[in-house]
């Protein structure tokens, strides 16, 4: 039996991490109910013995809408923004509701549907895959801004589904109701578990392109070690057991992996099943 790899139990302790924030994403509502107000709020704010974080993404929205500069509204990101600078978009992998429940969608569909007609794409073993063109992920960002300041509307409010599900999960606990936020969320689960993509995680959604922004040239990146690749001397150079292993559908050993990559570690673990190290989380920046 092989012995336990280390991003094996990385990814042990990031599933760890995601059950436990759906958890906490029903308790903190539950304890307000009961008289408990030590900490309240959601995914897009949230106050903690009286400490304020906030997503950054809502902080932007504040500033763009308000046009006012807020010195506490950017003391309450302050945390989010220094976890992105060193470790990247961490939150989306490790904590994203939304992202917990696309991977076990899309998991369980790869095992009940092996032969599904849809197909990702690039396809799985395609050796000219190539990552979506970072400036292209970009231009999509700076569309979201120009919208939430011509609308002069709280949009992203819209557009957040870690924010949505949680304040859901409020709403039902305090008033048993659901609203049509939920209705935004199911859609975008259910057409990228038929498309078996994670075309919304991967390009589209704010809360990611927002974290996506601190990354720095010393902040922890995939890191490609060409000498040390296993699939370079295999005979079947059409199967990367990286690139299959991604939820994203990115190609790790490509350039323009960020500012799609959120760190998930699933390709790390792949190719050191495959006993080889080629892969690694490194801080610096392999572009």
């Amino acid at each position: 039996m092989k012995p336990i790899s280390h991003y094996y139990q990385l990814n042990r302790w990031r599933r760890i991490f995601q059950l436990g924030s759906i958890a906490f994403m029903i308790a903190v509502p539950l304890l307000n109910l009961y008289g408990i107000h030590w900490i309240y709020g959601n995914f897009y704010s949230m106050t903690i013995a009286g400490l304020t974080i906030s997503d950054p993404l809502m902080a932007l929205q504040t500033l763009i809408i308000g046009v006012v500069f807020q010195a506490t509204l950017l003391f309450s990101i302050l945390i989010p923004v220094l976890i992105a600078m060193i470790f990247g978009r961490v939150f989306c992998s490790w904590i994203c509701p939304h992202n917990t429940l696309a991977e076990t969608i899309h998991t369980c569909a790869s095992r009940l549907i092996p032969n599904s007609r849809f197909k990702r794409y690039p396809k799985p073993g395609d050796l000219k895959a190539r990552n979506p063109n970072a400036l292209s992920t970009w231009i999509i960002g700076a569309f979201w801004v120009v919208i939430l300041y011509l609308m002069g509307f709280p949009l992203f409010l819209y557009l957040s589904p870690p924010g949505m599900l949680s304040n859901q999960i409020s709403l039902f606990i305090f008033e048993h109701r659901l609203g049509f936020e939920l209705t935004l969320v199911g859609s975008i689960l259910l057409l990228e578990g038929i498309t078996m993509t994670r075309f919304f995680c991967s390009r589209i959604c704010p809360v990611g392109l927002c974290l996506g922004l601190f990354k720095t040239p010393r902040s922890m990146a995939v890191h490609f070690e060409p000498q040390g690749c296993g699939c370079n001397q295999s005979r079947d150079q059409g199967f990367e057991p990286c690139f299959q292993a991604c939820p994203l559908n990115l190609a790790p050993k490509k350039r323009n992996l960020y500012p799609h990559c959120h760190h998930c570690g699933l390709c790390l673990k792949a190719c050191e099943s495959t006993g080889h190290q080629a892969l690694q989380f490194r801080f610096k920046n392999p572009d």
